[in-house]
């Protein structure tokens, strides 16, 4: 009976069809998106630099090799994109002092790929990157070799050639520094203890996931490694995501309301049309359950249908709207399915109860009047 009844009134079932399709759509892509938005910002957002630093703790000028080994162990539940050390000291060419840093190279490409490399990475141990204001001061040039000096604890002075392949531009302080392997570094001071002044880590973490991972390996080290928060990236992305929920949350609200309204306005509509086909059930013995069952019936498949097409044309809408913003794939979530069916039914239930009650109220001796 609910089957043939909605085949019989096709134009109007086809509209109220189409408006919890395109409100399903609409709610299961802006929902995928909901829940992948912290994944897509976080990859957005690495590409800003490291979130979390690790520095020197209690009674500790550099941080072992080996604690940067327990940190990356810490963190790696976490899918780091990168974890690099920085160590720092002071070197000179011509007699001219400037600031050496040894890292390791492979690692600071993950942490920092803002940084624009004009030629490339270093890949050899004897490579180096130059900062721009340094590469201005010794009028280095790519693929050119040249000698820095440190020295021993006794003032001895230490020479080691290395080889220009890239000139570093961030618009920061990192122009003022040379870059190359940490190994350069322990060639240069033997005898000064080998070791991070700091390491930079890039977590694809919230605020308050990047302290607790902080705490926890500041409590592994036994706090010989404290922890220091991005707070300007951080509260960026934390500000970015709550603005992107708001704006998600409201759109979803609004075209939930379209919806409600646009069905309740077509079942109206279909309860007027059978008026006498209602009052003519009643004549014969129907009682207002069953009344109220075949509206029902109508509206809870018109939903099912609604959802289940809403689902696919809403991965659809998620996914192009996600390589649109983000470049990037969306993740289809199984969880969505029940979420949008119910919704769904939902509203069209809720749409159906005004209509109903209409329905109910019919009175056979007015509407069969004459016939």
């Amino acid at each position: 009976m609910i089957t043939s009844s909605i085949l019989r009134r096709k134009s109007r079932m086809v509209i109220a069809l189409l408006s919890i399709i395109v409100g399903a759509t609409v709610v299961s892509g802006l929902l995928a998106i909901y829940f992948d938005i912290p994944r897509q910002l976080s990859q957005e957002f690495r590409s800003y630099g490291s979130n979390i630093l690790f520095v020197t703790g209690k009674n500790q000028e550099t941080i072992q090799k080996a604690d940067l080994k327990k940190i990356e162990e810490i963190l790696s539940e976490e899918d780091p994109t990168g974890i690099s050390g920085f160590r720092y000291e002071t070197v000179r060419m011509n007699e001219i002092p400037f600031t050496f840093s040894g890292t390791q190279l492979s690692q600071v490409q993950k942490t920092n790929p803002y940084w624009y490399i004009e030629g490339d990475w270093p890949d050899k141990k004897n490579e180096v990157l130059v900062g721009q204001e340094v590469a201005d001061l010794f009028l280095l040039k790519e693929g050119t070799t040249y000698e820095i000096t440190g020295e021993t604890v006794d003032g001895t002075g230490i020479t080691q050639k290395v080889k220009v392949v890239g000139i570093l531009q961030t618009g920061g302080s990192e122009e003022e520094i040379m870059y190359g392997d940490l190994s350069i570094l322990e060639n240069l001071f033997p005898s000064t203890e080998s070791g991070y002044d700091v390491i930079e880590a890039s977590l694809p973490l919230k605020q308050a996931q990047l302290i607790n991972a902080g705490k926890a390996v500041k409590q592994e080290t036994n706090e010989r490694v404290g922890y220091q928060i991005v707070k300007k990236l951080t509260d960026s992305e934390d500000s970015v995501s709550q603005k992107l929920t708001l704006l998600i949350f409201l759109v979803t609200l609004i075209v939930l309301l379209i919806t409600l309204i646009c069905v309740g306005t077509t079942m109206m509509s279909v309860v007027q049309e059978r008026r006498k086909e209602i009052g003519l059930k009643k004549a014969m013995g129907a009682e207002n359950k069953q009344i109220v069952q075949d509206f029902f019936g109508e509206g809870c498949m018109l939903g099912l249908c609604g959802g289940i097409m809403g689902i696919i044309f809403g991965y659809i809408f998620a996914r192009i709207v996600s390589v649109q913003v983000f470049s990037r794939m969306i993740s289809f979530h199984i969880g969505l399915i029940p979420i949008t069916i119910a919704l769904a039914l939902f509203i069209t239930l809720l749409a159906s109860l005004i209509p109903v009650r209409s329905a109910i109220k019919v009175d056979p001796a007015l509407v069969l009047k004459g016939e």
